[in-house]
């Protein structure tokens, strides 16, 4: 369901993360990374925490959005 790809669904405050959510399972915490990111800004919270360098580089790399 193309709906439910990303890390928000149409089901109010029901999130997706994990192996089967971008970037997959071979990027270790990127999913539930990225997912954390998209509720933050649902709920307009500015994120305190400051993004881990293995993030940073797998960003470089294109390999998170």
């Amino acid at each position: 369901n193309i709906e439910c790809s990303g890390y928000r669904t149409p089901v109010k405050n029901l999130y997706l993360c994990g192996a089967s959510t971008y970037p997959g399972g071979m990027v270790l915490l990127g999913g539930g990374y990225n997912a954390v990111r998209v509720v933050a800004e649902d709920l307009g919270i500015e994120p305190w925490w400051t993004e881990p360098d293995y993030i940073a580089r797998a960003r470089e790399r294109k390999l998170v959005p």
